[in-house]
């Protein structure tokens, strides 16, 4: 190899390294994957604790498929979930009574937006995939079927 073509070759691969690491820094970071958590407690409009209900996290662009977890003995439920915080900070939840009067009542079913905000955000330096973590805690009251 000449000389001259080193030196060319050297230079070409700087000059890409330099775009490639300006590209890189320039990176708006709401974009990355981050990891969601919704905590939450669903009671009755008497504030009893309501087992046995089912929350479905509906899917978003990256979520294909929808989530779907039940409240314990405690009327308590978690879900947690991968998605870009940047095209999606609001997710849908649909809470719905699937055993009729055996959980202490008949329940309506109704559908609730949970949003994230910048304070729900925690930074994650351990791990390498997610950016942040974001965790919301929420408080869910049903109605009686007939009182909706």
């Amino acid at each position: 190899m000449t000389k001259f073509f080193k030196n060319h070759l050297f230079k070409t691969t700087l000059i890409i390294a330099g775009v490639l690491l300006s590209l890189i820094s320039c990176r708006n970071d709401t974009d990355s994957l981050s990891y969601f958590t919704i905590n939450g407690t669903v009671k009755s409009n008497t504030a009893q604790p309501i087992e046995n209900i089912r929350i479905i996290r509906n899917s978003t662009d990256f979520l294909l498929f929808p989530d779907t977890v039940f409240t314990d003995s405690t009327g308590k439920f978690s879900v947690s979930f991968s998605d870009y915080y940047a095209k999606k900070s609001t997710f849908s939840l649909k809470i719905e009574d699937i055993d009729s009067i055996a959980n202490g009542g008949e329940f309506a079913a109704q559908t609730i937006q949970v949003g994230f905000s910048s304070s729900d955000r925690v930074e994650n330096f351990n791990a390498t995939e997610y950016k942040t973590i974001a965790q919301k805690n929420i408080d869910i009251t049903l109605l009686p079927s007939e009182a909706r």
